[in-house]
């Protein structure tokens, strides 16, 4: 059993390693649809591991609620 869990997650850690060398940025978003649904999302991939060597990914996408209010908030603190 223990061997089994030790197994896995070193098996994890694996994952994630080769997760973190893809490195992928977002180069740029914008709205592309009439009705506000649609998202173009351009990325690229600055790490050494080939986006098409990874069969398997997982996207998480994150919305930042107060990113338009904190974008607005440091253009006034900088005048």
């Amino acid at each position: 059993m223990a061997n089994g869990l030790s197994n896995s997650v070193i098996e994890m850690q694996e994952n994630r390693n080769e997760i973190l060398k893809t490195e992928i940025e977002v180069k740029g978003a914008e709205n592309v649809s009439t009705d506000g649904v649609d998202i173009l999302v351009s990325l690229k991939n600055t790490g050494s591991t080939k986006i098409g060597d990874i069969l398997i990914s997982e996207i998480v996408i994150i919305r930042d609620i107060n990113f338009r209010n904190r974008n607005f908030k440091d253009r006034n603190n900088q005048r």
